[in-house]
């Protein structure tokens, strides 16, 4: 399997961890959202793309990576995997997805990432109490 020179990268967000494990490693409040958890193995299948950025360390999500490495293997396809994640002197969790690159993120770059639009419908909001 030859790595592609131009690679088309998709960035899959384990939202409900990865809020979790930034809360952890940071101490800090995050408002309340619902969290999304997306598998890739889909678009593996479907060749949708050569490099796959998870934001997160589930290590549930292992399943889905041995899973994309069979794909990759059997369409004869370079893949390559890998796992971004809070990181800070405090954090008990210091590994990334097991079988992916492990990119461990520090609080300013995690930060400086944050989106301060607030996406919710303002009825969602007048439902909530």
């Amino acid at each position: 399997m030859l790595e592609p020179s131009i690679k088309r990268t998709v960035a899959f967000i384990d939202g409900q961890n990865l809020f979790y494990g930034a809360k952890e490693a940071f101490a800090r409040r995050f408002p309340d959202y619902d969290p999304i958890a997306i598998t890739h193995s889909i678009c593996a299948r479907l060749g949708a793309y050569d490099v796959a950025l998870i934001f997160g360390r589930d290590q549930d999500l292992t399943e889905s990576v041995d899973e994309v490495k069979t794909i990759a293997q059997q369409q004869d396809r370079w893949i390559k995997i890998a796992s971004a994640y809070p990181l800070s002197p405090t954090s008990r969790n210091r590994r990334g997805i097991d079988g992916t690159d492990w990119i461990p993120t520090d609080r300013e770059t995690y930060e400086a990432c944050l989106d301060p639009r607030d996406y919710r419908s303002k009825r969602q909001d007048a439902e909530q109490p």
